[in-house]
């Protein structure tokens, strides 16, 4: 690995960046996070969205559908 690592001019580090997802790791607790923020901000911009408002996407549904505890997702 090491004539590898001298013959292409590698740098090790951490990885950060995986799959579109930003890399978070807490050294203390060693819990780790994947945040893909990152490559949804970088599509948005890809695609000139970064003005864009959502807005809530209406449906019909019956009034007893809308009850708290018969929510299902």
């Amino acid at each position: 690995m090491v004539e590898f690592k001298v013959a292409f001019n590698v740098l090790e580090k951490d990885p950060d960046y995986f799959l579109g997802c930003a890399i978070e790791r807490d050294s203390i607790t060693g819990v780790i996070k994947l945040d893909p923020g990152k490559y949804l901000r970088e599509i948005v911009a890809k695609y000139d969205m970064t003005d864009i408002h959502s807005s809530p996407i209406s449906f019909a549904c019956r009034k007893e559908d809308l009850h708290e505890s018969r929510m299902e997702w």
